[in-house]
């Protein structure tokens, strides 16, 4: 009667459908989305298309998504570009460690 399902995240295998699609077609250097991706869904193109060194052009959806703006052609060549010549390492995130509550901690302020 009770029932257990244990499976990946949509994310996860989006994840693992793109990286299956870019070895099941060797050769092809862009990844491409689209103005109805889900932001997240935009966020795993680009890192699979950084993990394979390929192109994502995703510069014209995120502003219509993120800014409600519609790019010229110009416009999106011209970001691109700028986004291609940063270099550097990116900053560590550090996430500090909090110390674990006890009896004797006081109670968070509400």
């Amino acid at each position: 009667e009770d029932e257990v399902i244990v499976c990946d995240s949509t994310s996860v295998n989006l994840f693992k459908v793109l990286v299956a699609a870019i070895r099941m077609r060797p050769g092809r250097d862009i990844i491409l989305a689209e103005h109805g991706n889900f932001p997240t869904d935009t966020y795993v193109g680009s890192g699979v298309a950084n993990l394979f060194g390929l192109e994502f052009r995703a510069v014209a959806v995120m502003a219509e998504v993120q800014l409600g703006q519609t790019l010229s052609p110009d416009e999106v060549d011209k970001i691109t570009a700028f986004l291609g010549s940063l270099t550097g390492d990116q900053p560590q995130l550090v996430i500090p460690q909090l110390p674990v509550s006890d009896a004797k901690s006081p109670p968070p302020e509400q």
